[in-house]
């Protein structure tokens, strides 16, 4: 008993047996073969020979592309870098590296290169696949001055913003119409002192301050910062807030209440230096009231007679 697909199964191989025979013989000559099936035959060799046809224009574009880059190898800035790429990676003498004996690149996008490299016939195999995999990972196809990584990272409020790890100002400035420089931030004091004056260094200072104690959770009051970057940038400088930023400061008793007592009180010593009292640290070591806060005013008592 057939089953119901039989027939259809048959007729199916009927017909490839007639593709087949129209295949191995001329098509025009067979008028026994039925015309829907030479124009499937005829069809299929059209495909084929327009297939053959486009590789055959892309093989000769190919090549053609081949010829005008060797050309412009061969003159100007790519052969002096050819020759240099040469020079610096050829090892005469040793035969535990390659010999790099030709170098080839894309002169136009530079999106390619092409290195021939010679191996000594009784030198050990060497897995070049992951030598390059590492040497590409360690290449730098494009670096900028001071700045070693950037990443982008999202704020509060979902907005995206460019952190990197260095600082270079000049070539930030570059790129204004991507990026808001009006919302630049930078954490070198002396920078932004060069670039936008010691106002905006008295206020990174005070916002650098407030970072380091809020990873600690410690508020401090505003006003004592205030105070911390007026000192450092009193003067038109920035000076740093330690011994060697006090050390020029003319009250020897304000240095010694600082840090590294000893050598302040020996140099006020062998120097002869002397100190007018004037700091609110010198006169508190003397036991006299600082004349700042409360201790700037003074109250005149009207005595009865």
């Amino acid at each position: 008993m057939a089953k119901k697909g039989d027939g259809e199964y048959e007729k199916l191989e009927d017909e490839d047996e007639k593709i087949k025979k129209v295949a191995g013989e001329d098509i025009g000559d067979n008028d026994d073969i039925d015309d829907d099936i030479k124009q499937k035959v005829g069809n299929q060799e059209d495909e084929a020979l327009g297939d053959m046809d486009f590789e055959e224009e892309q093989e000769t574009v190919q090549q053609d592309d081949t010829l005008l880059n060797d050309e412009l190898m061969s003159s100007g800035a790519p052969a002096r870098r050819r020759a240099k790429f040469l020079e610096d990676n050829y090892w005469k003498e040793s035969a535990d590296f390659a010999r790099i004996v030709d170098y080839k690149f894309d002169t136009e996008k530079e999106l390619w290169c092409d290195v021939t490299m010679d191996f000594d016939v009784d030198s050990k195999k060497l897995d070049l696949v992951n030598i390059i995999r590492k040497s590409a990972a360690r290449g730098v196809l494009m670096e900028v001055k001071n700045i070693k990584k950037a990443f982008v990272i999202e704020k509060d409020g979902g907005k995206f913003a460019l952190q990197t790890d260095g600082i270079n100002i000049e070539e930030v400035h570059r790129y204004d119409k991507l990026l808001d420089l009006n919302r630049l931030n930078i954490n070198s004091i002396h920078d932004m002192a060069n670039f936008y004056g010691i106002e905006a260094a008295n206020k990174t200072i005070v916002q650098e301050v407030k970072n380091v104690f809020g990873v600690y959770g410690i508020d401090v009051d505003v006003r004592h910062l205030n105070l911390i970057a007026d000192y450092m940038t009193i003067d038109g400088t920035c000076k740093p807030f330690n011994r060697f930023g006090i050390s020029n400061n003319p009250s020897p008793l304000q240095q010694i209440t600082f840090e590294t007592a000893i050598p302040f009180l020996t140099a006020a010593i062998l120097e002869g230096k002397e100190d007018s009292l004037s700091s609110p640290s010198s006169q508190i070591v003397t036991g006299k009231h600082v004349g700042v806060g409360t201790g700037s005013v003074h109250l005149q008592y009207k005595m009865a007679a």
